[in-house]
């Protein structure tokens, strides 16, 4: 009797590994169909071969593996963004390498910010980047698009307050200037038009190369003329010619202002 429990216990443990040995097969064999499929740039039939072994043998290096190529080619070959969101929380769940999962995390955050434009994941994925021990690594792009996050889900305030942290960190005056400009702008969103005013003349005046090939002096003209004081709006404009190449684009707001301010109430005749 003790012989045959035995037996069956040999019997059931050797089914047991001839069954993981053959899911081992297939897996190779997929995987192998994946990698060539990739090199012949057939990347849909690559894709849904690597998704196959990911799923086949979640805990092993293979589907590990496979999850790193096939999210890839799922972002930024096949545009298959549900697969590439898939396969990086698999990454994200699987791997132990620090590295490897804070690559799959900030590429998450990415996907959702860029190309689903689901802000509020995005803030979600960036935000956890943030606890990981290397966060210092993209910590300003991840906080730059916190900000411009909260700004496109209309969380104004938060904006700003992300503005103000991010403008303590130690980063570049390109970024300084880019951070800035979303500052001013988030300002005019807001209706404060006197702040914002102060924001972009200040670029102007620390950064007038780039200033002047953003057109900053046009958020300067804007706000004034959402105050109604055209004149200044005007004044603006016309003190960039001699510094601005195309005349005939600045002629051409100004005109276009000169009507505004010819049509305002009380103001028939005064502005030729």
């Amino acid at each position: 009797m003790q012989m045959k429990i035995i037996i069956k216990i040999f019997l059931f443990s050797w089914c047991v590994l001839l069954l993981s040995s053959c899911e081992l097969s297939t897996a190779r064999l997929e995987y192998n169909r994946a990698i060539r499929a990739k090199k012949n740039q057939d990347y849909e039939v690559s894709l849904k071969y690597f998704k196959r072994v990911a799923k086949r043998k979640p805990e092993t290096s293979l589907a590990l593996e496979s999850a790193i190529q096939g999210a890839r080619l799922a972002h930024f070959d096949v545009q298959d963004y549900n697969s590439a969101i898939e396969l990086y929380k698999f990454i994200i769940i699987y791997s132990d390498k620090l590295s490897v999962v804070y690559e799959a995390q900030f590429e998450l955050a990415n996907l959702y910010y860029s190309k689903t434009l689901n802000y509020k994941k995005a803030i979600i994925e960036y935000s956890k980047l943030l606890q990981l021990k290397n966060s210092t690594k993209n910590k300003i792009i991840i906080k730059t698009n916190i900000a411009k996050s909260q700004y496109h889900l209309n969380n104004f305030y938060q904006a700003n307050v992300e503005i103000k942290e991010l403008l303590k960190e130690d980063i570049s005056e390109e970024k300084k200037f880019e951070i800035l400009l979303f500052k001013g702008n988030t300002l005019v969103t807001i209706k404060k038009h006197k702040q914002a005013i102060s924001v972009f003349k200040k670029l102007i005046i620390d950064y007038p190369d780039r200033s002047l090939k953003e057109k900053v002096f046009l958020n300067v003209s804007v706000c004034f003329e959402e105050m109604s004081d055209f004149k200044s709006a005007i004044k603006i404009i016309d003190g960039q010619k001699g510094k601005y190449p195309d005349t005939d684009f600045l002629d051409h707001k100004i005109r276009r202002l000169q009507q505004r301010r010819k049509n305002l109430p009380g103001a028939r005749g005064l502005v030729r």
